[in-house]
């Protein structure tokens, strides 16, 4: 994967997006599985929005959600850890739950 700082003209949207693309490209499929996620995917895919997403120990940090709302999880972009993390939506705002990866593996793990 590509890491966005190879990129420094573009905005951290556009990096994510270059991320995201390399990613999809990449994507292997080798079973019907793995195509339903792969469209799945590619169907809750959006720009990247910038949000708050509390980690452990009440840090905050400012990340971007890439995927839409419609359940209780998002795919978020996290700079600061340098790559994708699952979160849920809770009343206090985005929440992590430690899933950290590629946006297509924390995507596919619920």
């Amino acid at each position: 994967m590509t890491d966005g700082l190879l990129f420094p003209d573009l905005t951290i949207e556009e990096r994510i997006q270059v991320i995201l693309h390399e990613e999809i490209d990449a994507c292997r499929i080798q079973t019907d599985c793995d195509l339903r996620n792969l469209d799945a995917f590619r169907a809750a895919l959006i720009e990247p929005v910038e949000t708050r997403v509390k980690f452990n120990r009440d840090v905050w940090q400012k990340c971007w959600c890439v995927t839409r709302e419609g359940g209780a999880y998002r795919v978020v972009y996290a700079p600061l850890l340098g790559c994708f993390s699952l979160c849920v939506e809770g009343d206090a705002g985005m929440l992590d739950i430690g899933g950290r990866g590629s946006a297509l593996g924390c995507y596919a793990s619920v």
